[in-house]
Formats: C-alpha cells, structure tokens, sequence
C-alpha cells in the first residue's frame, strides 16, 4: 500500500457512519494489505483496527510502532522483518488475532519482542534471528494453528508462552543459546523437549 492510497484509506474511514470527524468511529476496517517501509505511512495506518489482508513492516525508517497501538486483527499474515531501526518490536499492544502466519525475524536492534494480547494465531508462529531481542513475550498466546518456532535468536534470555495450550504443527525452540527462562505449560514445555527452567 502506498503512503497516499493509506492516508485515502483512514480519511474515508474516519469520515464516515454517523459520528463527527472528532469522534472518530471505534472499529475501522482497512480493506487491503499493506506494506509499510515508513513512519508516516505506520502513523497513516494507525487508524485501523483490522486489516483485512496481510501487513507487513519492514526497512530502515520505522523506529516505533506506537501508532499501531488500535490495531485489533490481521486476517492474513503479520510480518514484522528487517526493520532494522527498531529497538523493540513492541507498540502493536490492542492486537489479539492473526488469521494467517505471525512471523518476526531479522530485526537486528530489537532487544524484546512484546505482544500483550495476542491471544490467537491461525497459521504459523516463527520468531527467527532477531539477534540484539533478550525477551520475547506472547504470554497471552493460547491458540497456534500451524508450526511454532523459535529459533537463532542469539540474545534471548526469556521466552514467555505462559498460558499456551494448543499448538496444530510442530513445536520448535532451539539455537538460542543463552535462553535461560521458559515459561511454558508442562505439555508445551515436553512438546518443546527442553529442560530450560520456568
């Protein structure tokens, strides 16, 4: 999605239904996937609560993702990927669904990777070779439709999938080799063939 076609997007959307453009209305639905590479265009998308499509993040200019804080849903695939200005992948705190793939990898800075509400995702989980991250946090994760790997993230001190319960494909934590906290359920944690404290 361009920087301008996104800005059309949020100011129809904004501007529609009964409410006064001062009020804007509480779910937007952004019918389109999108690849963001600026800043501007992640304060543009801001408005949106779903996408219906895929979402991706990635380049050298993006340094939050703060205004993606109302984001609710993604129906297709989230990728977050060499966003390499990053310190954090954090900010997308309201979403709690993604409808395809949820994938985090190569992100050169972040030291955490941090999504509060995640609660459900329909496809695969892979959080790959973010190499600076000390702590990745899903710890409101419940549902992983496909595979679930996490692997060659050479910082990671904590991975947090508290309260995960069902995971449809392969489970996968291996090749970070200073982990030292896993916070898992029992079945997860024998899924995982790890011997990593809680």
């Amino acid at each position: 999605m361009r920087l301008g076609l996104l800005f059309s997007v949020v100011f129809a959307l904004s501007c529609g239904g009964t409410q006064s453009p001062a009020s804007p209305p509480a779910h937007v639905a952004c019918d389109t996937s999108a690849v963001l590479t600026t800043s501007e265009e992640v304060v543009a998308a801001g408005a949106c609560t779903v996408f219906t499509g895929n979402l991706t993040i990635r380049g050298a200019d993006i340094k939050t993702l703060a205004p993606l804080a109302k984001l609710q849903r993604v129906t297709g695939n989230l990728v977050i990927a060499g966003a390499f200005a990053l310190d954090a992948i954090s900010g997308l705190d309201g979403l709690q669904e993604v409808g395809g793939d949820f994938t985090v990898v190569g992100n050169p800075i972040a030291t955490g990777v941090f999504f509060p509400k995640l609660a459900k995702v329909v496809g695969k989980v892979s959080v790959r070779s973010n190499d600076a991250a000390l702590t990745v946090s899903l710890h409101k994760l419940v549902s992983v439709g496909g595979d679930l790997v996490v692997t060659g993230n050479d910082s990671l001190l904590r991975l947090d999938l508290s309260i995960l319960g069902q995971v449809g494909g392969a489970l996968s934590v291996k090749d970070n080799a200073k982990l030292e906290t896993f916070a898992a359920t029992p079945a997860i944690r024998q899924r995982a063939q790890t011997k990593i404290p809680q």
